[in-house]
């Protein structure tokens, strides 16, 4: 039986990471402090021989310019990610 981890054993952390997702299909829309993210610059990728490709994300480029004094939710970081499901949801409404 093959394993995640297995996986990994047997064919190399760095091939394994190069067939991960990469930053910009798992990342749709990143925004901080209501500005749109640099994925390339604000992300640091890690390897994982569990959960693969992971990414930290890295706010210095963006705060070297000012300070987050601000709060709330047009201030702080959103993300939307893709999680590899292609779902279609279909809303039925009485009439």
């Amino acid at each position: 039986m093959l394993s995640r981890v297995g996986l990994v054993a047997n064919v190399g952390p760095k091939l394994a990471s190069a067939a991960g997702i990469r930053v910009e299909d798992f990342i749709i829309d990143c925004r901080f402090m209501n500005d749109v993210c640099n994925l390339t610059q604000l992300f640091v990728k890690t390897f994982d021989s569990y959960y693969y490709n992971c990414f930290t994300f890295q706010p210095q480029m963006m705060l070297k310019s000012r300070a987050t004094r601000l709060s709330g939710v047009e201030y702080g970081l959103s993300l939307l990610l893709f999680l590899g499901l292609y779902v279609l949801y279909f809303v039925v409404v009485p009439i």
